[in-house]
């Protein structure tokens, strides 16, 4: 707002001198020479730093429920897992109640980290972080946790962003077996 004060004020001290000048010499006075130094007060800073500013985060927490890694994401995880881990884990180690027990309530950068401060257990920390998210996403792909678009950012402050829930148990799968299947005296 100074800047534009500023220049304004300019502005009319070179108009005031244009036309003072001109009336002293008895020439035309140079207005228009002043008239295209007004231009850039039509394009006002507020509105070009309203422009540059970031967009609003959309509020509430980013949960594992909302989806927060790709497919392609999980589908890489795999690969690294099947490749490093496989020889000691095998995936049911990482779903349902064990995934729960150990990672639920937690953030995903918790779980980055705890794999790769221990895995792969002869060299740990020695896959690259995008590896590490990677695993992140394949297992939450065995939790049938949801996808969206784009990877999970392999970056600190976005991992820690992200708290981890799982979906409740597919109680269909079990329970209402016995209820839908046949009459009611074949059990």
């Amino acid at each position: 707002m100074r800047m534009n004060r500023a220049v304004a004020g300019l502005v009319a001290f070179q108009a005031f001198a244009a036309c003072a000048s001109g009336a002293v010499s008895g020439g035309p006075p140079a207005a228009p020479a002043v008239a295209p130094a007004a231009a850039p007060a039509a394009t006002p800073p507020p509105a070009a730093a309203v422009v540059a500013m970031p967009m609003p985060v959309a509020s509430g927490p980013v949960t594992t429920l909302s989806g927060v890694y790709s497919a392609r994401q999980a589908t890489r995880g795999e690969a690294v897992f099947r490749s490093s881990c496989l020889e000691c884990h095998v995936p049911t180690d990482y779903t349902d109640d064990a995934f729960a027990s150990r990672f639920v309530g937690g953030t995903a950068y918790d779980m980055y980290e705890q794999i790769r401060s221990s895995m792969p257990q002869e060299n740990p920390g020695s896959l690259t972080n995008a590896q590490y998210t990677d695993l992140v996403a394949y297992l939450f792909q065995l939790n049938r946790l949801p996808t969206r678009a784009i990877d999970m950012p392999a970056v600190v402050d976005s991992l820690k962003a992200i708290k981890v829930e799982a979906r409740p148990p597919f109680q269909h799968l079990t329970q209402g077996a016995r209820k839908h299947h046949g009459s009611s005296h074949i059990r």
